[in-house]
């Protein structure tokens, strides 16, 4: 589908949004705008806070080790019992001159890749257990979804690579994982919950930003960055620090679904964790994705889900969330 095509059906449905969608954006905008003084982030820039949410995993790094996490990363999707020959058949393909990885996106001969210039420490590990989680999705999903028929399918495809990210950084995965002790576990969880809470506040201002972009045609990106900083209470804001692509049409749908990921993710890991308590040892996830959330992808709305399972969708429920997985 060619872009314009593809920005037409979201915008259709998620530009002017109403109802459960409109419901979900917002509380995801209003709960972000919380997190701020709760994080002491106040008066901080947008730069500030795309950087701060590596240096916060800066003192846990060590636990990684020198190299690329990739071998942790294997350990930690097998933990959650996904099989072995499902996690080691994925490969990891070094590739220079990228800032960050991400997964191939065609099943070839079960040929399943994750590219990009593979660096160590923990931001490594959340992404590389991130992209794995991309390949995972596309493995078990019965197809893919259809963009035109309902544009808020691909939020499952975000939303499904960040929960075995999510999993993967919880402190008994992260014990078995590193060969740590307990209470190291739960100082190196603490930093991944604190890094994913700014994450989440950067999904919501993109989302916004993006969004705002294609509601008001006639300000400039600076005139957008500088209305939207100023309603989080953030400083103002260098030119280009969402890094727009040329072609505007581009940024809706890519930091929308980037933003589902990052603020949606905990509240869906938070059911799927409760879940997965009831019917499997936890942090056992693998068959409840596998034979539940997995298939759903093709078949309705995130949003819907989650109403559906108990969720209210409200601010204080997404920022509950951040510390319940």
């Amino acid at each position: 589908m060619l872009i314009d095509e593809y920005c037409s059906a979201f915008l259709r449905d998620e530009c002017e949004i109403s109802g459960s969608t409109d419901r979900l954006l917002n509380a995801m905008f209003k709960a972000a705008r919380q997190l701020i003084p709760l994080l002491n982030l106040e008066g901080q820039g947008i730069q500030d806070l795309l950087h701060h949410h590596i240096r916060v995993l800066d003192d846990v790094d060590p636990y990684f080790g020198p190299a690329p996490p990739i071998e942790h990363c294997f350990r930690a999707i097998e933990a959650l019992g996904f099989g072995r020959d499902q996690v080691r058949r994925i490969r990891f393909v070094p590739k220079a001159g990228t800032s960050t990885a991400y997964a191939s996106a065609l099943n070839i001969d079960e040929d399943l890749r994750v590219v990009g210039n593979l660096e160590s420490g923990a931001i490594w590990y959340r992404i590389l257990t991130h992209e794995v989680g991309h390949l995972l999705g596309n493995t078990f999903s019965p197809r893919w979804p259809s963009i035109v028929s309902d544009p808020i399918f691909p939020y499952w495809g975000e939303l499904l690579a960040e929960l075995p990210s999510l999993f993967a950084s919880t402190a008994p995965v992260l014990q078995a994982v590193l060969e740590i002790e307990g209470s190291e576990a739960a100082e190196v969880a603490a930093a991944m919950r604190r890094s994913k809470a700014i994450e989440f506040i950067i999904g919501a201002l993109r989302a916004e930003f993006s969004i705002e972009v294609w509601r008001d045609a006639s300000s400039s990106f600076d005139e957008i960055y500088h209305r939207i900083s100023a309603i989080y209470g953030l400083a103002e804001p260098e030119p280009n620090v969402f890094f727009p692509p040329a072609i505007k049409s581009v940024t809706v749908p890519l930091f929308v679904h980037q933003a589902f990921g990052a603020c949606v993710a905990p509240i869906l890991a938070q059911f799927v964790s409760n879940r997965a308590t009831k019917l499997w040892q936890p942090p056992i996830v693998a068959p409840l994705l596998i034979g539940e959330l997995y298939p759903l992808w093709s078949k309705r709305s995130v949003v819907d889900y989650l109403l559906d399972n108990g969720c209210e969708l409200t601010a204080s429920e997404l920022i509950d969330s951040l510390e319940l997985i």
